[in-house]
């Protein structure tokens, strides 16, 4: 098994474990991950959700801040999702304005969802 392939499995394994809500196991697999394949955007993607579950609204706003900044042009829709994570942990960092500037990023590339947390969270 190649290292991309390793991470990849790690990647895996990580994602099993945040759904069974073992969020340090999975940041922990994913960092492994990320080890090896640093430029892999839906490893950052993944490590960003962990992190916001454990409270680290810091280190999930850096993790999908990096699955924008790596996401190849074709993952329009990871860099899309990546900015609607983004904003809620940024107003839990109470960055208002950066939320709401996710938000409208994640509007104009069609994400589910972000029209009404932008009214909700922005309009009033």
């Amino acid at each position: 098994m190649d290292d991309l392939d390793k991470a990849d499995k790690l990647y895996e394994e990580a994602k099993n474990d945040y759904q069974a809500g073992e969020y340090k196991l999975a940041i922990e697999k994913l960092d492994k991950a990320i080890e090896i394949n640093d430029v892999e955007a839906m490893y950052f993607y993944e490590r960003g959700h962990a992190k916001d579950e454990l409270e680290d609204f810091k280190g999930a706003e850096e993790d999908f801040t990096e699955a924008i900044r790596n996401a190849r042009w074709e993952e329009q829709d990871l860099i899309g999702l990546s900015h609607y994570a983004r904003a809620y942990v940024r107003l839990d960092l109470e960055n208002k304005k950066g939320a709401c500037e996710d938000w409208t990023k994640a509007v104009e590339m069609g994400v589910e969802n972000a029209a009404e947390a932008l009214e909700e969270h922005c309009k009033k």
